[in-house]
């Protein structure tokens, strides 16, 4: 009797065990297909914007808590950014030790995921998120870092913002310098071109000048001269000495622009500079003054240089006055 009943004592926990089995493969089921439907990730339980909490948080406590690694990695590969996303959170979370071989054979996925933090989001391409969030989390060492780099520096189909990074952290040198080219002319990269600046090679000049002369990639252009202030690029700083100073002009510049060239007038280190300089306190509208001074001190101050000292002693004060720490702060980078 003992016996029997010991039997279907087995049999019931194990009817037991295979239905809860069931309800956590319905429960994640269920779950995936509701990520399906959201536009954005969310990584934080609530936003500090109406301290609500976000609708997608039981979704990602559910997957977390239920999935198995193995379910996680077939995520991984789901027509939902979202649903890629939140699988990949879940898999740092528990430092799963594929996380490189994951981020390596995402490098090409250029699907754009939107995500929200508290109070603020980004949309980032899969490739890049995924890079971002395991290099936070220090789950890529950094000989496999390099390896990654490298990795990006061989394939110009691998087009993500990564490569901006990756462009100004490599070794400086004949092999890399190639490789970052084939992004230049083949890809059009304007960050490209701007770790070329840094060789100072006669043969990217043309490069530089071509973004000199596009409005759009100009603030590019002006960054290369930061690096490589060559003669030839000095009718462009030009042209835009004379936007600053046209005083039929409605809008100012933006700081952001403004902040770059002259950073790049600057890099030149003699008296072009401080004509350049003297003449735009001379000739700007008077209302636009104040910001004049404000960034031309932050260009004198990145490249120091006893002929800057004149200039530097009068734009100075207003200077100080105009600006913020944390914008001081910024500002004083080279780029």
């Amino acid at each position: 009797m003992k016996k029997i009943i010991s039997i279907i004592v087995f049999f019931l926990i194990q009817n037991c065990a295979f239905a809860q089995s069931e309800k956590v493969k319905v429960d994640i089921a269920l779950t995936v297909n509701e990520m399906r439907k959201m536009k954005n990730l969310q990584i934080s339980p609530i936003s500090n914007w109406d301290r609500k909490p976000f609708a997608s948080w039981g979704h990602f406590c559910n997957l977390r808590d239920n999935a198995t690694n193995k379910q996680l990695l077939k995520l991984l590969n789901d027509t939902s950014a979202v649903v890629k996303g939140y699988s990949f959170l879940i898999l740092c979370q528990r430092k799963n030790r594929n996380i490189y071989k994951i981020v390596e054979q995402h490098l090409t996925d250029n699907q754009e995921i939107s995500w929200l933090n508290t109070d603020y989001g980004r949309i980032q391409r899969i490739g890049d998120f995924f890079i971002n969030e395991a290099i936070y989390r220090k789950l890529i060492s950094e000989k496999q870092k390099e390896k990654l780099q490298q990795k990006i520096l061989s394939n110009t189909d691998i087009l993500l913002y990564y490569n901006n990074i990756v462009f100004n952290e490599v070794e400086k040198n004949e092999q890399n310098y190639l490789k970052i080219r084939r992004f230049a002319t083949e890809k059009n990269s304007y960050s490209a071109v701007v770790a070329l600046s840094k060789y100072q090679k006669q043969e990217d000049k043309i490069l530089i000048e071509k973004l000199l002369a596009n409005e759009e990639s100009e603030d590019f252009g002006f960054r290369c001269v930061i690096y490589f202030p060559d003669s030839t690029f000095i009718p462009y700083l030009n042209a835009l000495y004379e936007k600053v100073i046209d005083k039929n002009r409605k809008a100012g510049f933006g700081p952001h622009k403004l902040r770059i060239a002259y950073k790049a007038v600057a890099s030149y280190k003699n008296q072009f500079s401080v004509n350049y300089f003297n003449n735009i306190l001379q000739n700007c509208p008077s209302e636009r003054y104040a910001q004049q001074c404000k960034f031309i001190w932050f260009g004198i101050r990145i490249f120091p240089c006893p002929i800057f000292k004149e200039l530097d002693s009068k734009v100075e004060d207003i200077a100080k006055k105009e600006t913020l720490p944390l914008e001081n702060e910024h500002a004083l980078k080279v780029d």
